[in-house]
């Protein structure tokens, strides 16, 4: 049997590695940023550290989330979803969850064969949200289609510098 997410999702804070989650939300740089973490969407003691990454014409706002107390089943899926909206309402047009490593920027943003299996969960403007994960569920990754998807959806800013 796989192992849930929750024993093998992990970020890097302070040099070491831990419990945690990459969120990322793609957006038209230059725009004012008022994205704050939803804390209150999330267990007591998570910690979140956020980078901005950018190129010509776009930014994504990344939140480094630290979880030292995974969700459970209701609390999961309304932080998921203020998560990403919290992104999705300061201008992203995608917000998603990647594993380390995975990130490419644009022009080659959600290209399979850059970010292939890199992919947990997303959501995008229209409030379509594709993948479904769980913190006691074994790791599923989102298709070289949703990719697709995904990219499309991002136009003009996942294609290019």
């Amino acid at each position: 049997m796989e192992r849930p997410i929750r024993e093998i999702l992990t970020i890097f804070s302070g040099g070491e590695e831990v419990s945690g989650l990459l969120f990322y939300g793609l957006r038209q740089r230059g725009r004012p940023t008022s994205a704050i973490f939803p804390s209150k969407a999330w267990p007591p003691n998570t910690r979140v550290s956020d980078f901005m990454l950018y190129g010509n014409n776009w930014e994504v706002l990344m939140w480094e989330v630290e979880v030292s107390e995974w969700p459970r089943s209701g609390q999961w899926t309304n932080a998921l979803q203020e998560t990403f909206s919290t992104l999705l309402q300061d201008g992203a047009v995608v917000s998603w969850i990647g594993i380390e490593g995975y990130f490419c920027d644009p022009p080659d943003l959600f290209r399979p064969e850059c970010m292939s299996r890199g992919v947990l969960a997303a959501m995008t403007a229209d409030g379509s949200m594709i993948g479904q994960i769980h913190p006691d569920q074994p790791l599923a990754r989102l298709s070289d289609a949703d990719l697709e998807y995904l990219r499309s959806a991002a136009k003009g800013l996942a294609d290019t510098e």
